[in-house]
């Protein structure tokens, strides 16, 4: 049996987080939990591990940089996915220097972010083998 991947979806906006979470859920090897409010999302983070997060830039005054620092303090392998509707290359930048994985830029392609995730999590894979075959080896 493939062990489920765990998956948060923190955005401010409910028909965003819904809307991702009903798009990842169709795929059975996906575990998928979706957090509008950034507070309970950062509460989440430090009490759960997660395979993958997908998390907004701006929400109000809480940011995606605070959600990236908050997953990889709990699991440092986390895949984190930035989504921004402000698309600038500081941003980017910013993001993956804090850790992401990528960025992609609101209003997206379905298939474009189910690639994203697909990509991160077999990234994500092919790095935790290598890191089991050294321990091995050892």
């Amino acid at each position: 049996m493939i062990a489920k991947h765990r998956i948060l979806v923190i955005d401010d906006e409910q028909v965003v987080c819904d809307v991702v979470k009903e798009m990842l859920s169709s795929n059975d090897n996906y575990r998928v939990v979706a957090e509008y409010d950034p507070v309970k999302a950062l509460s989440l983070l430090k009490t759960s591990q997660f395979d993958l997060v997908l998390t907004d830039l701006m929400m109000g005054k809480y940011s995606g940089m605070q959600m990236i620092q908050a997953a990889l303090e709990q699991n440092g392998d986390t895949v984190v996915i930035l989504m921004t509707g402000y698309p600038t290359m500081e941003n980017a930048i910013d993001a993956l220097k804090h850790g992401a994985y990528d960025y992609i830029v609101k209003p997206f392609k379905m298939d474009l972010l189910m690639a994203t995730v697909e990509r991160g999590l077999r990234t994500q894979m092919l790095a935790r083998e290598t890191i089991h075959l050294k321990d091995q080896l050892a």
